[in-house]
């Protein structure tokens, strides 16, 4: 009877784990998700990266990424699939990744590099070999030489021939062969190697890992796509202004000076520049109140009295910081509402861009733009023996101009 309740036991232990073990989610994981697309604010900018895979059997995954940077602002962290039919994202996390753990590529080019140091050495034993052949080779021509200076056999002179040029033809082949393959294994040898030192120099700026776990409805080639915010982006507008006094028009170049120090380089992105400032997480700012009569009433201890700051009746607020908020300074946003995004402007780069993590800005080119201008000259006497020309034009495009510094050129006959 114990036997018997003992095997009935086992039997509904059994039952009962097994549909756990055939739901555990499937660990996969990818070294590699290259940056597709880059937004560029002041400071920050949203980085989209793409992870493809391509799966046999559907079920329950959960993937991870082990090349996100390390310094995402907040949980800016979105992820998203292409085919929201064939896959249902359930939850996404960031997690560090294991202490000593490394980097998937990493390993891949080591392993690379020592199977090429291998067979450089192997091409080295060869390049012995055949230096060793040649030297016998000459031995043995030296010899047969030296006893067939009287008057050597045709048959024996005929084959000492043979054998030589037979050996001679297979030592210069391998010598030349081994040639080649060493400058192939050298030239690979270095390039891996500058491809390790290059990710191993990123490698201090991706410690973290994105973990996706999904539903996988139907097998089949996969997308996701993922998102975030990133310090260490910079960009700022610069012009190119050349003037043809013979046509009466100034052209205006555009140009967004960028500058990345993100940690990895951005190869063959889609660029877009914005003025706006991305916010997270914004809540509408609680005013306290300040009543104005001529009773007091009590308030609170933690409520102030009056607004801190300058106020002019006439010029409008002024915050601590000193910037003038009146509505001269707003127009100038107001009016660059260029892609109905509200008062930023978004510039779209029509090409791909490749720019390197570093402190040095990349220039792009945004745009070109003519417009006519009304001319005025002017003396300054007594300072100056120039004459100073001033072009004046009005901009009625969508597209803004901002204050910035330009290089100025003039056309003449």
């Amino acid at each position: 009877m114990r036997c018997l309740g003992l095997g009935l036991l086992m039997a509904l232990s059994f039952q009962v784990v097994s549909p756990a073990i055939a739901q555990a989610d499937t660990l996969l994981e990818l070294s590699t998700s290259p940056v597709e697309k880059v937004i560029a604010y002041q400071g920050q900018g949203i980085v989209s990266r793409k992870a493809a895979l391509n799966l046999t059997q559907p079920g329950n995954y959960r993937l991870r990424i082990t090349d996100i940077p390390l310094n995402i602002v907040g949980d800016s962290l979105r992820v998203h699939s292409d085919d929201k039919n064939q896959a249902e994202i359930q939850n996404v996390q960031l997690m560090p990744l294991p202490p000593g753990q490394e980097n998937a590529e990493i390993k891949q080019l080591k392993a690379k590099i020592a199977q090429l140091k291998l067979e450089l050495a192997r091409n080295e034993n060869k390049k012995s070999i055949n230096e060793r052949s040649q030297e016998w080779l000459d031995t043995y021509w030296e010899q047969v030489s030296s006893k067939s200076s009287g008057h050597p056999q045709t048959k024996e002179w005929q084959s000492a021939l043979d054998f030589l040029n037979h050996n001679q033809a297979q030592i210069l082949e391998s010598q030349t062969l081994t040639r080649v393959q060493r400058e192939r294994i050298q030239s690979e040898l270095v390039e891996h190697t500058q491809k390790l030192a290059q990710v191993e120099a990123q490698g201090t700026h991706k410690t973290q890992a994105a973990v996706v776990y999904f539903s996988l409805k139907k097998a089949g080639p996969l997308t996701f796509k993922l998102s975030y915010l990133l310090n260490g982006i910079h960009w700022k507008p610069s012009y190119d202004a050349r003037l043809d006094e013979k046509s009466g028009k100034v052209s205006l170049s555009y140009y967004g000076d960028v500058e990345q120090q993100t940690g990895e380089a951005w190869s063959e992105v889609d660029l877009s520049l914005s003025t706006a400032v991305p916010l997270l997480n914004a809540a509408v700012p609680i005013l306290d109140p300040w009543v104005i009569t001529d009773h007091m009433p009590p308030m609170q201890a933690n409520r102030n009295i009056a607004p801190a700051g300058n106020f002019r009746d006439s010029d409008g607020f002024v915050s601590e910081e000193g910037w003038d908020e009146s509505p001269e300074h707003d127009s100038i946003f107001a009016e660059s509402d260029v892609q109905t995004q509200g008062l930023s402007v978004l510039f779209a780069i029509p090409q791909k861009v490749s720019i390197d993590s570093s402190p040095h800005a990349r220039r792009v080119s945004i745009a070109t733009r003519s417009f006519h201008f009304e001319p005025a000259y002017q003396v300054v006497l007594k300072l100056s023996r120039k004459v100073f020309l001033r072009a004046r034009f009005h901009n009625g495009r969508e597209q803004p101009i901002f204050a910035r510094p330009s290089s100025n050129k003039r056309d003449v006959d």
